[in-house]
């Protein structure tokens, strides 16, 4: 036990356990949003542009009379979700793929890493993201499925080059010999040894899924108004930008702040899983 305590304190810096709290205050408050403060969507037209501050409204309300505070909260919960989605359904199919192509080799490989991974990568991100959205129309279906697919191919080159690494340790071996099915064999013995990097990505895919779904929001091709989004609240924002510059500025703060802890964070979860580390402490 103290050897994981100090393991974790080597490994987790002042900077890694603020990006962590903050994380967690923004989620507690996001989802304490409806309970403590005023709907989002109510508006009130003798109450436009208030300043910071003001009694009711302590970030002010936009060019409606909705509360900038309350939208904000709501629109973090929103892109949140949809980040979460999107990362356990990119963590699925890329993990899939990725071990499958390297524990099976040949045509499995061909199949998985040459013709659906890399011809996936070779799309710029945005680029395809926009040309599915724009087929299928906006919603927060369509984007959570459009960059879970996007997203999978980092999960998948990563899981297939570890698995390339651990398919053939002693103790996949031992249980093959012990007459293991292969599925046990992946679910059980080769990927827990590959999770680390995992769930390194996973943090990161956070970050990268919650700055593409503002942006595609901003554009229009993301979530649906009225539906409260960062990115909306972004795209509303610049319209007012000479009179109100911070409705543009607010939101603006909350995704940088909020993707730069979510990378933060995966720093510190990339030195407390670190294997040399782990050796080192045992």
């Amino acid at each position: 036990m103290n050897r994981k305590l100090q393991r974790v304190r080597d490994a987790f810096r002042p900077i890694h356990l603020v990006a962590l709290g903050f994380i967690l205050l923004v989620v507690v408050l996001s989802l304490a949003a409806p309970v403590i403060l005023p709907d989002p969507l109510a508006q009130d037209g003798a109450n436009t542009f208030a300043p910071l501050g003001t009694p009711g409204h302590l970030l002010g309300t936009d060019g409606f009379g909705r509360d900038t505070l309350a939208r904000l909260m709501a629109g973090v919960r929103t892109e949140l979700a949809v980040a979460l989605a999107t990362t356990l359904l990119a963590l699925v199919i890329g993990t899939t793929l990725g071990i499958s192509g390297a524990y099976f080799g040949a045509v499995a490989e061909t199949l998985t890493m040459r013709i659906i991974v890399d011809v996936l990568l070779a799309f710029p991100p945005i680029i395809f993201a926009l040309l599915i959205v724009t087929i299928y129309g906006p919603g927060p279906a369509t984007l959570t499925f459009t960059m879970g697919v996007l997203f999978a191919m980092n999960f998948a080159r990563i899981a297939y080059g570890q698995t390339l690494t651990v398919r053939r340790a002693e103790y996949v071996d031992a249980a093959r010999a012990y007459g293991a099915p292969t599925l046990t064999i992946l679910v059980r013995t080769v990927l827990p040894n590959i999770s680390a990097p995992l769930i390194v990505q996973a943090s990161l895919t956070m970050a990268a899924a919650i700055l593409l779904e503002s942006g595609l929001s901003f554009l229009g091709l993301g979530l649906v108004p009225p539906a409260p989004s960062m990115g909306l609240m972004i795209a509303d924002g610049q319209r007012y930008m000479a009179s109100d510059p911070l409705g543009i500025l607010i939101p603006s703060i909350a995704v940088v702040v909020i993707i730069l802890a979510f990378s933060v964070l995966s720093d510190g979860l990339g030195r407390w899983l670190d294997p040399r580390r782990r050796n080192a402490h045992a």
